[in-house]
């Protein structure tokens, strides 16, 4: 119950993050999607902080899978992505390595570096 409960503090903990740092930028539509972002990656929390690799056929991997084609609309939203991402990394601080191997583990053609300029993604 103690690992659960955990679980669902940094779920909600990652959620706040995402949607404060997005409204930095002065945008409720990128708030919306950042605190969407950090709730559908969740599931991935445990790998992202040294955990076990997630099954391909995962919660956590059908949500990479699902921002991946998301991903895939526009430059827009894939900087938008990538800005959520390095937001939420900034204070969760994950494992680098973890973060590198997700998409590839879960089948996901982008690949979101926490070092990189989002503003200069095709």
């Amino acid at each position: 119950m103690e690992g659960y409960g955990r679980g669902r503090f940094v779920t909600a903990a990652l959620m706040l993050v995402l949607m404060t740092t997005s409204l930095w930028t002065g945008s409720v539509v990128d708030a919306q999607n950042c605190g969407n972002i950090g709730a559908s990656l969740a599931p991935c929390l445990g790998f992202l902080n040294g955990g076990p690799q997630p099954a391909y056929n995962s919660g956590c991997c059908s949500s990479v899978r699902s921002l991946d084609r998301s991903a895939q609309t526009s430059r827009a939203v894939r900087q938008n992505i990538c800005r959520c991402l390095q937001s939420a990394a900034a204070i969760l601080k994950p494992s680098p390595s973890a973060v590198n191997k997700l998409a590839a583990v879960c089948g996901a053609r982008n690949r979101f570096s926490l070092n990189q300029n989002c503003n200069s993604l095709p």
